[in-house]
């Protein structure tokens, strides 16, 4: 059920900004954020594999301090933005050991992170070159994660365990920002938010090869949320006007 909302909400988004763009008064324009805050995160303990009684930690990075956005201006007062991230990394490993009796083992880790996001901003322009906005934002993110090991549990015969996890996360918030335009088309500003996001649970799938007649399974089942409060900078370039 929550895969599907996800889907709706993003095809919403880009049906928001296609209505949206078909109007006469728009002014569109791209943009892009950075959030300090996000930099020196690389990755964080995320999800746990287990598969035969073993135990395997993993880790996800976290979303990208990167982030895009396509502002629309319906009128002077109202603007859609949709936003857009993502963040991806692969690592794999091969152990060797010159003793004739071992085999090489190859370890795959995959991850990526992908955020869609659409806000709703009140504008208020305070004078020709500046302006201030408030509004309500939307967000999922849709995260997953590969493991995989050619020889997961070693001895006479290899068998290869390979882990898949999908998990998507919702968020919900407020932002108030300010623009200034040193010319026309472009413009430096911040934002300020105020999110809720809750974590969804993740969705495992473990496949072995050769299948397993005695496996031992486990099932993991969490509820997490977060409150946080996030400063961005922006720069935002309108290349169709009014």
């Amino acid at each position: 059920m929550k895969r599907m909302t996800a889907v709706l909400f993003a095809v919403l988004t880009i049906a928001c900004a296609l209505e949206s763009f078909g109007q006469d008064q728009n002014r569109l324009g791209f943009g892009i954020s950075l959030n300090p805050s996000r930099i020196q995160q690389v990755a964080y303990d995320y999800y746990y594999y287990y598969g035969g009684g073993m135990y395997v930690e993993s880790n996800i990075p976290v979303q990208t301090p990167i982030s895009f956005y396509v502002p629309i201006h319906v009128n002077e007062r109202f603007r859609l933005e949709p936003a857009f991230g993502f963040s991806s990394s692969g690592n794999e490993t091969v152990t060797s050991s010159t003793n004739p009796t071992s085999r090489p083992v190859t370890g795959i880790r995959n991850y990526s992170s992908v955020f869609v996001g659409l806000s709703g901003y009140y504008v208020i322009p305070h004078s020709p070159s500046f302006d201030v906005y408030i509004g309500p934002r939307l967000g999922v993110s849709f995260l997953s994660t590969e493991y995989e090991n050619s020889d997961f549990y070693g001895g006479t015969n290899p068998v290869k365990f390979r882990s898949e996890t999908k998990e998507t996360d919702f968020v919900i918030g407020a932002a108030c920002g300010a623009e200034f335009f040193p010319v026309s088309q472009l413009s430096v500003g911040g934002e300020f938010q105020f999110n809720y996001t809750s974590f969804g649970n993740p969705d495992m799938t473990q496949t072995y090869t050769p299948p397993q007649t005695s496996i031992y399974t486990t099932k993991y089942e969490r509820k997490r949320h977060l409150w946080s409060t996030d400063v961005l900078f922006f720069l935002r370039w309108y290349f169709l006007q009014n």
